[in-house]
């Protein structure tokens, strides 16, 4: 889990830089979140990665971009501003969950914090 942790973190880096709003969100995607598989994420952030994906694969692309490219393209800078604030929500859940599983660990409850099946111990390893 800490990697995708990682990627978040890097993602939310890029959501927060000076460039366009439009620019920023095309780059936090491409680089860091598009490739990440839905079974990598706490099953509470699944519905919300999806339809994060969802959003960004709409618009049909030139050959030269990607979808999420071309979905970016045709947003408006406030359409563009929801879903980097999608992706800084859903840093701050996977923020939540890593905390409430290292606590977990800390104490000693081994068996009562299960993120997807597997115990905490495993799924920070």
């Amino acid at each position: 889990m800490r990697q995708i942790t990682d990627r978040f973190l890097a993602a939310v880096k890029l959501c927060v830089g000076s460039d366009p709003v439009k620019q920023r969100l095309a780059k936090a995607w491409t680089t860091e979140l598009e490739d990440i598989g839905i079974s990598e994420l706490p099953e509470q952030l699944r519905p919300e990665f999806c339809r994060l994906r969802s959003v960004l694969n709409t618009a049909e692309p030139q050959p030269h971009e990607s979808a999420a490219e071309a979905s970016i393209r045709k947003m408006s800078a406030r359409q563009a501003t929801r879903q980097t604030q999608r992706i800084l929500q859903m840093s701050q859940k996977l923020m939540l969950v890593c905390y409430q599983a290292e606590s977990a660990l800390q104490k000693g409850q081994h068996d009562e914090f299960n993120v997807r099946g597997m115990s905490a111990a495993e799924r920070l390893n």
